[in-house]
């Protein structure tokens, strides 16, 4: 069988286009993730927001109280789900922040949420992590 050095041309180009515009793509987000860590109450949710691994770890050295919630009022946890950042929600989990802490808008755990979303990969991180399924929520 013959390679056809057309296509490997071809290729070669659109492989230097594409990691142009990857390269254009990741400058503009470290863009926002610079704008949003300016005003941002709390740079923890900034941070599990834009995957930025290595900056959540510095500030979980400082932010040790896990229950915080955000202006939303989800906490660090909802944050992790929300924005797929699963090594931010193994950390958490391991650093035994409360998987059944309430989102104050409609009383939902967080467990709760990756179960409604159908979110498997978080649910399963969450079963890894000892999640107890038969957990009862009590209505006051």
């Amino acid at each position: 069988m013959k390679s056809n050095p057309e296509y490997f041309k071809n290729k070669k180009e659109e492989d230097k286009i594409l990691n142009n515009q990857y390269q254009k793509m990741k400058i503009e987000e470290d863009k926002l993730y610079k704008q949003e860590l300016k005003v941002a109450k709390y740079p923890i949710f900034v941070a599990i927001k834009f995957n930025k691994n290595s900056q959540f770890d510095d500030l979980m050295i400082s932010d040790r109280d896990l229950k915080m919630k955000n202006v939303q009022g989800y906490t660090l946890l909802r944050v992790a789900m929300q924005y797929k950042n699963e090594y931010a929600l193994n950390r958490l989990l391991q650093s035994g922040a409360n998987m059944y802490a309430m989102d104050k808008h409609n009383s939902y755990s967080d467990f709760t949420w990756a179960v409604s979303g159908n979110d498997l990969k978080t649910v399963k991180i969450f079963l890894e992590n000892g999640v107890d399924v038969n957990f009862q929520y009590k209505k006051i």
